[in-house]
Parts: C-alpha cells; sequence; structure tokens
C-alpha cells in the first residue's frame, strides 16, 4: 500500500515538472515574442521620432528660408537711422538746398521705428522681396532686396516723399542768386514780364516791366533767396525791410537831374494856380512819356478843377536821393520837395516826397511813373 502510494507521488510530481516545464517553455516563447514586439514598437516608435524630427527640420529650414527677407529687412531698419535716409534723400535730390543735419533730424522722426508701419509690397515677389513703409497710411518708402536661400541684403530704396515748401524772387537782369548761401543756375531763372501797381493809385504802367524770377520748390524747410548785384553794385534798404540795389553816380546823376526838373515843372503847375495853368501843365507833362501813369494823373487833376489863386511868389526845393532798380528795365528815385508861397495873407506849403519811376521800353528811359510817398 505504501509502494502504490509512493508510486502515485512520483507519477504526480513527474507530471507537474512537466507542466511546469512545458509552462516554462511557453512562458519563454512569450516572452520572447513580447521582447520581439517591443523592439519592434521602439523601432516604430524611433522611426517616427526620427522622421518627425527629419520633417521639423525640414519645416524649419523651410520657415528660415521664407523668413530670410523679412528678418533681413528688420535688421536694416534697426540700422537707419536719420543720417542714412538723409543721405538717401540727397543723393537722389540734387536740387536739394536743405541742409543736411535738419534734413537728418526731419527724416529720423518721419522713420521712427515706433511710429511707423512696415507691410510686404504689392508687387512683392519671392526672387525679389519688396516691403512698403508707411507711416499714418501714407507711403514713405519702398525696399527691394536681392540675395537667395538664407543671404538677403537691400539692393534699392525708393523714397516716395516730397518737399512742399518753395520760394521765388524777382531782380533785375544779370543778377546772382543764392539759395541758402548756394548759387543758382539758369534753370532756375525765368522771365517773367507785367505791369507793375503804383504804390498808392490804382493806375499801372502803360508799358510792362521786366524782371528775371528765380523759383526753387520741393524743399523740406522754407528756402532763403538772396540777391547779388553785378560788379558789387551797392544797396538800399527801405523801411519794410526790402533791399534795393543802386545805380552808382554816373549812372544816377542824369536821372537824378530829370527827376528833380520833373518835380520843379510840377510844383509850378501846382503852385502857380491860375496864373498860365494850362502852359504849366503841358511844362510838366513834357517831362513824362505820353500816356503813361504820371501823363494821365497830372492831366487829370486839371480837368474839373477851378484854379482861383496864384502862389507866384513861391519858393522851390527838390533834392533827389539814390536810384533805385527795381526791374530789368525800370529804375525809381525819391524826390524830397518843398514849396511855399504867399497870397495876400494866405499861406500856400507843399512838402513831402513823389517816387518816379523811369521805364525803358526801348527808347532809353523816360519818367513812366508817379507816386506819393
Amino acid at each position: 500500500m505504501a509502494a502504490k502510494k509512493k508510486k502515485r507521488g512520483s507519477r504526480f510530481g513527474l507530471g507537474l515538472k512537466v507542466f511546469f516545464g512545458v509552462l516554462s517553455v511557453f512562458a519563454i516563447a512569450a516572452l520572447v515574442v513580447l521582447w520581439i514586439f517591443l523592439a519592434q514598437y521602439q523601432d516604430g516608435l524611433d522611426l517616427e521620432a526620427e522622421n518627425r524630427r527629419i520633417q521639423e527640420e525640414k519645416t524649419a529650414q523651410e520657415l528660415a528660408l521664407v523668413r530670410a527677407p523679412q528678418l533681413a529687412f528688420e535688421d536694416f531698419l534697426k540700422q537707419a537711422d536719420g543720417s542714412f535716409w538723409a543721405e538717401q534723400w540727397l543723393s537722389t535730390h540734387p536740387e536739394s538746398f536743405d541742409e543736411p543735419d535738419k534734413v537728418a533730424a526731419y527724416l529720423g522722426e518721419l522713420f521712427d521705428p515706433q511710429e511707423i508701419r512696415c507691410w510686404k509690397a504689392p508687387d512683392y515677389v519671392n526672387s525679389s522681396p519688396r516691403y512698403v513703409i508707411k507711416r499714418d497710411g501714407q507711403d514713405l518708402a519702398f525696399v527691394t532686396l536681392a540675395g537667395s536661400g538664407l543671404d538677403w541684403s537691400v539692393s534699392r530704396i525708393d523714397l516716395l516723399l516730397e518737399g512742399n515748401q518753395e520760394a521765388s524772387l524777382l531782380v533785375p537782369e544779370g543778377y546772382a542768386v543764392f539759395c541758402n548761401g548756394h548759387p543758382l543756375d539758369e534753370s532756375y531763372r525765368t522771365q517773367e514780364t507785367r505791369f507793375y501797381d503804383m504804390e498808392t493809385y490804382a493806375d499801372k504802367m502803360v508799358d510792362p516791366m521786366h524782371w528775371d524770377t528765380y523759383t526753387v520748390s520741393g524743399q523740406f524747410f522754407e528756402p532763403l533767396l538772396t540777391a547779388e548785384a553785378p560788379a558789387g553794385r551797392p544797396t538800399d534798404t527801405d523801411a519794410d525791410g526790402n533791399v534795393f540795389y543802386i545805380l552808382p553816380p554816373e549812372e544816377a546823376q542824369p536821372l537824378q537831374k530829370r527827376a528833380e526838373n520833373f518835380i520843379y515843372a510840377l510844383l509850378y503847375y501846382y503852385m502857380l494856380g491860375n496864373e498860365g495853368t494850362a502852359g504849366n501843365m503841358w511844362n510838366a507833362l513834357d517831362h513824362v512819356a505820353d500816356g503813361s501813369q504820371a501823363y494821365n494823373l497830372i492831366r487829370d487833376s486839371y480837368i474839373g478843377v477851378i484854379w482861383d489863386a496864384s502862389y507866384a511868389n513861391a519858393t522851390y526845393d527838390a533834392k533827389a536821393a539814390e536810384v533805385r532798380i527795381l526791374a530789368s528795365n525800370c529804375v525809381m528815385v525819391d524826390v524830397r520837395y518843398h514849396a511855399e508861397g504867399t497870397l495876400w495873407e494866405y499861406t500856400n506849403v507843399a512838402d513831402g516826397t513823389y517816387r518816379v519811376y523811369f521805364l525803358d521800353v526801348g527808347r532809353g528811359y523816360q519818367i513812366y511813373g508817379l507816386a506819393y510817398v
């Protein structure tokens, strides 16, 4: 009985060993399969990660290529200060007479990085990137880049600015004109012909006066125009600050004498009254050009006036000042006069200054204008 039990126990143990042996084989096989699966899975993960890394690198490279022009443009904006923009403006606008320092300050403020906005230009293409710089909706400049890959730089700048300040100066022919100290050439000069409005009277010269007009435009700041007389001709400044050029004495003296004689004749005409009035008027008219403003002024003074007194014992004095050049064919001279006469208990005094205008219309200087100063 005991032997039988022992036999049964050995069989059970053998079966158990077989069972665990088979189980171990299956476990080992399962582990092998699991290891192979995990290894393949890990390989799959590594491959996916590598593919993702490659794709990310490719995307980053593509993005860098796309952004390269923009980054180059941004670097350019950081370095472009007022002096740079001023150099660009002055190099492409030789007609500018603005002071470089003032232009640099103005453009530095205009292109303030905090105020400008930048966009791709309507004609932007990848092979030739082009940007527009704006401020307050106004286009200031186009900037074009050239290059390839990651290497881009600015190749062209088109400023869209325009100065709106201008100035003009009328001068007699032959005078040199300067803008902010720089001489102006013939391209700035035009010849102007017009009638000159008398300072006191509504009448105008019958014949036109001629000037040279120098005009400077397109400046950022108001230009200062000055003139210089030929051969150092002297100047005179009136009470309003207007500068006039003066004829030298040898040229002025004949005109001064004629102006004084004219004023003497005019005083005789007024002071003598009804004593030879018409004749005195014609004597005065003999000094001036027929049909001129001065002629009409004197002639019209006779019409409708009742000359009922004559200051025949009057004294007269007239003294001409410098002869000033007004236009290419016109000069003017102020004549200070004083006349005083009595008639019974009455005294008549004429005291003041007349401005006499000489105009040359091809027949030499003649008196064309008369104004009371």
